[in-house]
């Protein structure tokens, strides 16, 4: 007896669509780590870009460059640290690079590498990233700069898919010390996950929203009511 997995990419547009409708007007910017989630990144990606989406974040430089080497043309957003030799890459591979510290950006700017970075802010998710107060005075900074050029600033939620009322204080909290970026005037500006697209669709600051595993229909180990199942295994 064989046993596989079979994914809907019709059912995967569904659930785009459902996506774009709750982001109210936001771009969509599909994370796709982990080989989208066991689901296949390249066809996956391939899929998403027939329906228009312009970027794609992924974990780490590796799955960057296995797409750019696949033919993915569109932009690539790095959501892992970035160091040394693949600095260099990430410049001739034109892949956005996030930075997360004074120490980053100074190696970025010793290289004089033009390389596009969005900056890591940190809210309330308690792993790496500016405090706000930092970030806002870097993007003032480097404005002009074109070694590196930021272009883009986003954060992540911590509890966001959880539903405890002291989760959702603690969300919007979160939002809250993000809204201070919207007035910055950069290309990309994010912070909503699957978590916060599904729970926070009445408050959403940004220029694009990051939906990973909602996009297959499921948040945490439950079902989205409203979403199709892409994948099945048989």
């Amino acid at each position: 007896m064989r046993a596989w997995v079979e994914i809907n990419l019709e059912n995967l547009v569904k659930n785009l669509n459902i996506i774009k409708s709750l982001a109210q007007g936001s771009e969509i910017i599909p994370v796709i780590k982990a080989d989208a989630y066991g689901m296949g990144a390249l066809r996956i990606v391939e899929e998403l870009i027939r329906e228009g989406i312009g970027i794609f974040a992924v974990a780490t430089m590796e799955e960057a460059v296995e797409l750019r080497q696949s033919g993915i043309k569109k932009n690539i957003l790095v959501l892992g640290g970035v160091y040394s030799e693949d600095l260099e890459l990430a410049k001739e591979l034109r892949i956005q690079v996030t930075v997360n510290s004074l120490d980053q950006l100074k190696k970025i700017r010793e290289k004089k590498l033009p390389v596009q970075i969005q900056l890591g802010v940190e809210t309330g998710m308690g792993r790496v990233g500016f405090l706000p107060e930092e970030a806002m005075k870097i993007i003032e900074d480097y404005r002009e700069s074109e070694t590196p050029k930021i272009v883009g600033v986003y954060s992540h939620f911590s509890v966001s898919d959880e539903y405890a009322s002291e989760s959702k204080e603690y969300t919007h909290n979160q939002i809250g010390k993000f809204r201070k970026f919207l007035d910055t005037g950069l290309e990309y500006i994010h912070m909503f996950n699957s978590g916060g697209i599904i729970n926070y669709s009445e408050d959403f600051p940004g220029t694009h929203v990051r939906p990973g595993i909602a996009l297959y229909g499921i948040l945490g180990e439950r079902k989205i009511k409203v979403m199709h199942y892409v994948f099945s295994l048989k």
